[in-house]
């Protein structure tokens, strides 16, 4: 297909860097200069051939995204990286089947990509994303990389929902700052969860982090979050350990951390000053490797019930098949 007639210059230089897979980077140009969505989405869906010998891909920074990044069932081929740009729009990717994606850098009012299926990574680290990433049944079969993330969800709504999704990864939110509940339930991960240093926040009526019924086949990492809201993760299996060391996690008036009926074959590792706050009773999962349970004198004021020993105490539990030195 011919060059269009109505692009712009930088339209232009898009177009002509996409067969080689070029990195147009436009970050210098102070006022990010103005890129449309449908442009970006004409050159993934063949509107610019390929050239022999070149791996093409749409690569752009520093861009400001005008009109609708639509890709809706459509099967795209080539890798996509519009990273530290601007979208007057959320893309919209529901039901597309993609090549290796990254926004990484990016600020957009939100995000969706239920249903999707991604031939590689799908990058959002150091995004900043409002109105919510919607990610149910999403399949991935790279990682699912939110590095510093700031994202917030929409009024008594998800501010990351990926219920069902399939993720033959990591998933990496280190760092990330999340105003409005987190939603893995159902899921399957496949590599680790590395969720250290998180913060969530989210005063509505669902949990603040929820991963019932969902399996990790690597070890899930929550070491020195702050949350507030339930964390809850019924049903779930670990195969490696389950950290929520130095971690603070508080619902005053519910239930801080629920595990039960749980499958943890690498321990549950509650060490190293983490605290709970909360009323409800709390039940262990229904395995936990080889481990005991230990009192700690974290400052929380949750009754904790060991359903394995029917002992209460007004501390918290840890529990663990290593010694506090050992936990990571």
């Amino acid at each position: 297909m011919a060059q269009p007639d109505d692009l712009n210059d930088v339209e232009k230089a898009l177009w002509e860097a996409f067969p080689a897979g070029a990195l147009v980077d436009l970050r210098a140009a102070g006022t990010p200069p103005e890129v449309r969505g449908e442009v970006i989405a004409a050159l993934l869906l063949g509107a610019r051939e390929d050239e022999v010998g070149h791996a093409a891909a749409v690569r752009l920074r520093g861009a400001r995204i005008t009109g609708s990044l639509r890709l809706v069932f459509a099967e795209v081929g080539h890798p996509l990286l519009l990273e530290e740009c601007e979208f007057d729009e959320r893309p919209d990717l529901y039901w597309a089947r993609l090549s290796h994606t990254s926004f990484a850098g990016s600020r957009m009012p939100g995000f969706m990509g239920s249903n999707v299926r991604v031939d590689g990574h799908l990058q959002l680290s150091r995004c900043t994303i409002t109105d919510g990433v919607r990610l149910g049944g999403a399949q991935i079969s790279g990682g699912l990389l939110l590095f510093e993330a700031h994202l917030t969800g929409p009024a008594d709504g998800w501010a990351l929902y990926a219920q069902r999704a399939a993720i033959a990864g990591d998933v990496v939110m280190t760092g990330a700052q999340v105003t409005g509940p987190v939603r893995f339930g159902n899921g399957r991960i496949g590599g680790t969860v590395e969720l250290d240093r998180i913060r969530i926040t989210a005063p509505g009526p669902h949990p603040a982090l929820d991963t019932d019924n969902t399996t990790a086949d690597a070890a899930f990492y929550c070491r020195y979050a702050e949350i507030d809201g339930e964390v809850t993760m019924r049903h779930s299996r670990i195969t490696g350990a389950l950290s929520f060391s130095r971690s603070n996690l508080r619902n005053p008036g519910g239930t801080a951390l629920r595990v039960s009926r749980a499958t943890l074959e690498g321990g549950l590792y509650l060490h190293d000053g983490f605290t709970a706050e909360g009323i409800s009773g709390w039940s262990a999962p229904a395995s936990a490797g080889r481990s005991g349970w230990t009192r700690r004198g974290c400052a929380t004021r949750a009754g904790w019930r060991c359903a394995s020993t029917s002992r209460r105490s007004k501390g918290c539990l840890t529990a663990g098949v290593a010694s506090p030195s050992t936990v990571r």
